[in-house]
């Protein structure tokens, strides 16, 4: 049985420049909203709700391209801290998954025709996902928002599973699930630094990288990486990544 995987945000989903600006500085804003409502514990200073929140944020961001995972839990944990308060986790969680039930995010163009045409031509796909700054659970009603859902038969959340690609362990979970070899297997993302070096790494059939001329040139000249600009162009890519390999 053949597998793709796909990436979310920036693959499948995306913001505008403008509004992917602006949901960072909202979730900044959440955070420091949060941590002024949350209890002072007796005897400590006042940490600088400022720049607790990116501060935090940054170091979630340097762990996922590490393979780690900082929850966002963990995350509301840390800037309680720092910030010598004592709060609720889930205050903070609901907050954001609020936040994200009211994005306008974009579906790519093409996404949907070609995920229906794969899985008519008999192949089974998943999605992987890297969550920094997303509840799970929300992250699950976004795909129910915006009709992929039913596209895939597994999903496989960084923040659930305990790494973050380019750790092998999303890889594994994903055929582990979807009863797929490696060898038979290819993922879709846009990013080398996680999405391709991670399905290389796991010994899958390949991967296709989606995204502008950024990308190095010495990873689209690799024989298991396709470069394309489009997503209409993924489907060929994957079969020819498919067809490429023995067995």
């Amino acid at each position: 049985m053949s597998v793709v995987t796909f990436d979310l945000w920036n693959t499948l989903l995306s913001l505008d420049p403008d509004e992917a600006r602006s949901y960072v500085l909202r979730r900044h804003a959440i955070g420091r909203r949060w941590l002024g409502q949350s209890t002072p514990l007796p005897g400590g200073a006042r940490g600088d709700f400022r720049t607790i929140p990116p501060q935090v944020r940054t170091e979630a961001d340097r762990r996922e391209r590490a393979g780690r995972v900082m929850t966002i839990p963990a995350q509301a944990r840390r800037m309680a801290r720092l910030a010598h308060r004592r709060a609720s986790p889930q205050a903070y969680e609901r907050s954001l998954s609020q936040l994200l039930a009211g994005l306008p995010v974009k579906v790519a163009p093409g996404a949907r025709d070609t995920l229906g045409r794969l899985r008519r031509e008999g192949l089974t796909l998943g999605l992987i996902s890297n969550l920094t700054l997303e509840p799970p659970d929300a992250v699950r009603e976004l795909l129910e928002r915006t009709e992929l859902t039913s596209f895939f038969s597994t999903l496989v959340f960084s923040s659930e599973v305990g790494a973050s690609k380019p750790d092998l362990r999303p890889f594994r979970a994903a055929l582990r699930r979807l009863g797929g070899r490696p060898g038979q297997a290819v993922h879709v993302g846009d990013r080398w630094s996680s999405d391709g070096l991670g399905a290389i790494r796991a010994g899958w059939a390949g991967v296709v990288l989606l995204g502008p001329p950024s990308l190095p040139r010495w990873a689209l000249q690799h024989p298991r990486v396709r470069g394309v600009r489009s997503f209409r162009r993924v489907r060929e890519a994957v079969w020819d990544l498919l067809r490429a390999t023995p067995g």
